[in-house]
């Protein structure tokens, strides 16, 4: 399970994205000085483009303009500048940023888990925070800073003042011997670095190309039209949590990422980390897989003792998750199963249960 701060701000007095003001005299007129007619910036090269592009950057950030659409709505600028000037500041659609951040993910020799696990914790930080700053300039925003913290029972969070990602530093220490913590991690890693894009959108510029998304994310964001959600302490309280705009954007798209990364590392099946991941599948499926999981551990003489059912979310509840996960590294540390098994298991029982923690 990952966990949020309490809130994710939407500034006070900050605009919402649908309220494009247009820009004052003073703005177009600052604005139409850089202006290239259309039938010259044909006619220049991409380098002339893209150094005149630099100065058309640098007033639009000067007049802290935090949405193209002011620009583009206008004639101040010719419609071929704009459009390259929105390849420039707005940010590849989901899909393309989907492929663009697995790679990144997939090239990382770090943070393969055959390499991963004989890193020291301040080595694994420094992984985290290069993967951080090649993710954020895909995203088009500022990097955000990784910090290892102490955060009983939290995997991490993205803080939306500090604007730092800050990971629980016992599962970075477990990470390195415990393959669930691991794809946890790189999980985490993810989704935060999505919550740092959804807030960049809704507090500092919208370079997200669907406007209605970043409206969406602000009703759910404090100050928004429904707050935040951060209290999971009870059942109700958990679905309200997970049902919000910004946790399904952010969970969905780690999914999407990180399939997609298993798909690009070479011999995938020796690393793969499990497709299911906390809060996807339903009930059904979530006891299809506590049973085989179950039939599988005793094929293996492993024996984790008495399990339960989780009720609600069906498969194994929290407590017997542990205890499954706590066996099979045992079999692990034993030598009892090989690596592929151990990992194996470890996907089939994030299948078979909603969270651990």
């Amino acid at each position: 399970m990952i966990e949020e701060y309490e809130d994710i701000t939407l500034k006070e007095g900050s605009e919402q994205t649908d309220d494009l003001t247009r820009l004052s005299d003073s703005q177009q007129a600052y604005l139409k000085e850089v202006n290239v007619p259309s039938e010259d910036w044909a006619k220049m090269t991409d380098e002339q483009k893209s150094d005149h592009l630099d100065v058309v950057q640098a007033r639009i950030e000067e007049l802290k303009v935090d949405n193209l659409e002011k620009v583009s709505s206008t004639n101040l600028l010719s419609p071929e500048m704009i459009e390259d000037l929105k390849r420039r500041l707005e940010a590849p659609n989901d899909m393309v940023q989907i492929e663009q951040v697995s790679d990144v993910l997939a090239n990382c020799e770090e943070i393969k888990f055959e390499n991963w696990q004989h890193l020291e914790r301040s080595e694994k930080v420094d992984v985290l925070n290069q993967l951080e700053t090649k993710i954020a300039s895909i995203e088009h925003r500022p990097p955000c800073p990784i910090t290892a913290k102490l955060r009983p029972g939290l995997w991490g969070g993205y803080n939306p003042i500090t604007k730092t990602i800050d990971i629980n530093r016992d599962y970075i220490d477990k990470s390195g011997k415990d393959y669930y913590f691991y794809s946890e991690i790189v999980d985490t890693l993810v989704h935060e670095g999505r919550h740092a894009y959804q807030d960049y959108n809704v507090n500092e510029r919208i370079v997200h190309p669907r406007h209605s998304e970043v409206e969406s994310w602000s009703d759910t964001m404090a100050g928004g039209k429904w707050g935040y959600w951060g209290d999971c302490s009870s059942e109700l309280g958990q679905r309200l949590y997970e049902q919000q705009s910004v946790e399904i954007d952010a969970r969905n798209f780690a999914a999407d990422v990180i399939s997609r990364m298993e798909d690009k590392i070479e011999d995938g099946s020796s690393h793969t980390m499990a497709k299911s991941i906390s809060f996807e599948g339903s009930n059904d499926s979530r006891d299809i897989a506590k049973s085989e999981l179950l039939s599988e551990l005793s094929s293996n003489h492993i024996y984790p003792g008495t399990v339960y059912t989780d009720n609600l979310w069906g498969g194994l509840d929290s407590f017997s998750g542990n205890r499954v996960r706590d066996a099979i590294n045992r079999a692990r540390d034993n030598g009892s199963i090989s690596d592929s098994t151990y990992k194996h298991l470890i996907d089939k029982l994030k299948q078979a249960c909603h969270h651990q923690a």
